[in-house]
């Protein structure tokens, strides 16, 4: 289990380049950011996969205790 860190902000990106997901997180306010460990191909997820064309949707989970708040959302289509 990880240990508890007090953060009172994080700012999360996720990049969708050749069908591939990348993660990265900012403590700082976006000034530095660190690439997630984790990277997920996603072709099979969201083109005829299921019977259909469909596309992907951006979701947020949170697990724990203590609250979340989301804010200044923003898409971009690269």
């Amino acid at each position: 289990m990880r240990a508890q860190i007090p953060i009172a902000c994080v700012r999360i990106r996720m990049t969708n380049r050749d069908n591939v997901v990348t993660y990265h997180f900012s403590h700082d306010g976006g000034k530095n950011w660190t690439l997630h460990d984790h990277r997920m191909e996603i072709s099979g997820l969201h083109h005829s996969m299921f019977g259909d064309f469909v596309s992907l949707h951006i979701g947020i989970y949170s697990a724990g205790e203590g609250s979340i708040r989301l804010r200044d959302f923003h898409y971009r289509a690269l």
